[in-house]
């Protein structure tokens, strides 16, 4: 005889701490959707395995807005709220001093104003429309000297 072996899958409990774990990572992180997604749990039964999550869920702490279970479907969506919004700030608490903040004199004062551009001061950009081009130094002249030395000596090797 041979016996039909139950599925492979985990059983209820693991499952429930995953969803609590990913939950918890949800509602630290702003909240957002859990989503359930199942596909060994028969979708007739969905509904009371996402109720079965919920309820683990919120006996844990996380705050639920509630869920959504897609017909046809082995999914489901879980809206877990924001860790940091069930936190209220209790009003008679009141925030820690600022501390003191020292400025130098620079730091009070107003920026120095800007010179005003000269337009008649020429540009380092060349245009291209003037003909007349300056004239090599002597210093440029001795540095293609040295370059063109170099390379003659590169290509005798």
């Amino acid at each position: 005889m041979f016996r039909r072996r139950r599925s492979a899958g985990l059983p209820l409990s693991a499952l429930l701490d995953n969803y609590l774990v990913r939950a918890e990572a949800i509602a630290e992180s702003g909240g957002g959707n859990l989503w359930v997604i199942e596909p060994t749990v028969p979708s007739e039964l969905l509904a009371d395995f996402t109720d079965a999550v919920v309820l683990h869920l919120t006996e844990h702490g996380v705050e639920i807005d509630g869920f959504t279970v897609l017909e046809g479907t082995s999914s489901a969506r879980i809206v877990v709220l924001d860790a940091w919004d069930g936190q209220e700030d209790t009003e008679d608490e009141e925030p820690p001093p600022l501390p003191d903040v020292v400025l130098r004199p620079a730091d009070l004062a107003p920026p120095a104003p800007r010179r005003p551009v000269d337009e008649e001061e020429p540009d380092d950009v060349h245009d291209g429309d003037d003909e007349a081009e300056e004239p090599e130094t002597e210093d440029d002249e001795a540095v293609a000297g040295v370059i063109d030395r170099a390379y003659e000596s590169r290509s005798a090797r």
